[in-house]
Protein backbone atom coordinates (compact mmCIF):
# COMPACT_ATOMS: atom_id res chain seq x y z
CA UNK A 1 0.00 0.00 0.00
CA UNK A 2 1.62 3.64 -0.90
CA UNK A 3 2.43 5.49 1.69
CA UNK A 4 0.00 8.13 0.79
CA UNK A 5 -3.00 6.10 1.34
CA UNK A 6 -2.06 5.30 5.03
CA UNK A 7 -3.52 7.47 7.69
CA UNK A 8 -1.04 7.28 11.09
CA UNK A 9 -2.39 8.72 14.51
CA UNK A 10 0.23 9.53 17.81
CA UNK A 11 0.73 11.20 20.94
CA UNK A 12 4.26 11.27 22.14
CA UNK A 13 7.53 12.17 20.04
CA UNK A 14 8.19 8.60 19.23
CA UNK A 15 5.52 8.90 16.80
CA UNK A 16 6.52 11.28 14.60
CA UNK A 17 8.52 9.63 11.87
CA UNK A 18 4.55 7.61 11.68
CA UNK A 19 3.10 10.56 11.66
CA UNK A 20 5.66 11.91 9.21
CA UNK A 21 5.13 9.28 6.58
CA UNK A 22 1.79 8.68 6.61
CA UNK A 23 -0.32 10.38 3.86
CA UNK A 24 -2.97 11.30 7.09
CA UNK A 25 -1.16 12.48 9.80
CA UNK A 26 -2.94 12.70 12.55
CA UNK A 27 -2.10 13.68 15.97
CA UNK A 28 -4.57 13.23 19.38
CA UNK A 29 -5.51 16.29 21.30
CA UNK A 30 -4.37 15.79 24.55
CA UNK A 31 -0.48 14.68 22.91
CA UNK A 32 2.34 15.84 23.40
CA UNK A 33 2.56 19.37 21.26
CA UNK A 34 5.31 18.65 18.83
CA UNK A 35 3.49 15.81 17.76
CA UNK A 36 -0.24 18.35 17.42
CA UNK A 37 2.44 20.79 15.55
CA UNK A 38 3.74 17.78 12.85
CA UNK A 39 0.36 16.15 12.48
CA UNK A 40 -2.17 17.58 9.54
CA UNK A 41 -4.71 17.13 11.65
CA UNK A 42 -5.54 17.13 15.21
CA UNK A 43 -8.11 14.99 16.71
CA UNK A 44 -10.00 14.57 20.05
CA UNK A 45 -8.53 13.68 22.98
CA UNK A 46 -8.03 9.88 23.03
CA UNK A 47 -10.35 9.51 25.85
CA UNK A 48 -12.73 11.32 23.65
CA UNK A 49 -12.71 9.19 20.42
CA UNK A 50 -9.46 9.92 19.00
CA UNK A 51 -9.04 7.10 16.48
CA UNK A 52 -12.95 7.39 15.74
CA UNK A 53 -12.16 11.06 14.73
CA UNK A 54 -9.13 9.65 12.42
CA UNK A 55 -11.37 6.89 11.12
CA UNK A 56 -13.87 9.43 9.88
CA UNK A 57 -11.18 11.96 8.59
CA UNK A 58 -9.05 9.29 6.32
CA UNK A 59 -12.88 8.47 4.86
CA UNK A 60 -12.94 12.28 4.01
CA UNK A 61 -9.87 12.37 2.63
CA UNK A 62 -9.89 9.37 0.23
CA UNK A 63 -13.29 10.79 -1.00
CA UNK A 64 -14.58 7.04 0.56
CA UNK A 65 -17.07 6.28 -0.22
CA UNK A 66 -17.02 6.69 -3.94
Amino acid sequence: MPLEEVAAIGDNPNDLDMIDAAGLGAAVGDGHPDVRAAADVVTAACADGAVADLVDLAFRHNAWPR
